[in-house]
């Protein structure tokens, strides 16, 4: 049998990765110590890992803190199960109910990432979202929602990590007075809108409503009706939708909800959908 050799290398740099899990916000010299590594091997390490986005270093307190693009070692892992079990049927109900294309987004890196659509089953789509297409986060409904009900704790490492980007998108992470403001208006209306960026001119355009899926009071994801600009105004889209959308929003957080009982208690019955 071939014997496979050990990566040190790997190995140590998921051992920070774990320690830093384990005790977020945490100095070179903890670190050292909770890892037993050499103090320069930690450092080496820390750094490849703020390099690649993943780890930052907080010049408040020298502590390094995970930065939100370590969810993505674990997307389609950890939340599968309420998005499948759960967030699927229910929003192909609402589809059915609307006509108009249904999303479900939650945070990938610096973007957002569409985890379930009916784009497939709704005939107003007009460009075709499938499960895995990237939104931007400060011009997209659905990232504008995530900023805006994310922890507080999260908006900074998501701003900060942004501010540190080349893409243009990420401008309006350096505009502190942009990101209040916009806050703010989501939050007073409990709802975001914004215009798509990939259309096809001969079809017209596209825009997009969102809300936010919340659970037991935190954010689980962004829930998002697209509708055709030429079928009716922005007012008339929150007039006629703002209601069915946060109405399964709610029906999909207190699922959540349930679901996560089951888990702590097997005995209890299996929560349906209402």
């Amino acid at each position: 049998m071939t014997v496979v050799k050990d990566i040190r290398a790997l190995q140590r740099g998921l051992r920070v990765l774990e320690v830093l899990n384990q005790h977020n916000g945490s100095t070179l010299t903890e670190i050292t110590r909770y890892t037993s590594l050499p103090k320069a091997t930690t450092y080496r390490i820390l750094e490849n890992l703020i390099r690649m986005g993943y780890v930052m270093r907080d010049k408040a307190d020298a502590k390094y803190r995970l930065c939100i693009l370590v969810r993505r070692l674990s997307e389609g892992f950890d939340d599968t199960a309420w998005l499948t079990e759960i967030a699927r049927p229910m929003i192909r109900e609402l589809g059915r109910e609307v006509v108009y294309p249904i999303a479900i987004s939650t945070l990938y890196g610096t973007s957002m990432l569409a985890r379930e659509t009916t784009d497939r089953e709704s005939a107003l789509a007009l460009d075709h979202y499938t499960s895995g297409t990237l939104l931007p986060m400060f011009s997209s409904a659905s990232g504008k929602v995530y900023v805006s009900y994310c922890t507080d704790n999260e908006r900074e490492i998501l701003l900060d990590l942004c501010a540190k980007s080349e893409e243009p998108e990420h401008n309006f992470a350096r505009d502190a007075r942009f990101i209040d403001h916009l806050i703010q208006d989501v939050r007073d209306k409990g709802y975001a809108l914004g215009l798509r960026q990939r259309t096809q001119a001969a079809q017209g355009k596209s825009s997009a409503l969102a809300v936010p899926i919340m659970s037991r009071g935190s954010l689980l994801a962004s829930l998002a009706l697209r509708y055709i600009d030429s079928a009716m105004t922005p007012e008339e889209a929150v007039a006629r939708y703002l209601g069915p959308l946060q109405q399964y929003a709610t029906k999909i957080g207190d699922a959540v909800a349930q679901y996560e009982d089951l888990q702590d208690d097997p005995t209890d019955s299996v929560p349906e959908p209402a």
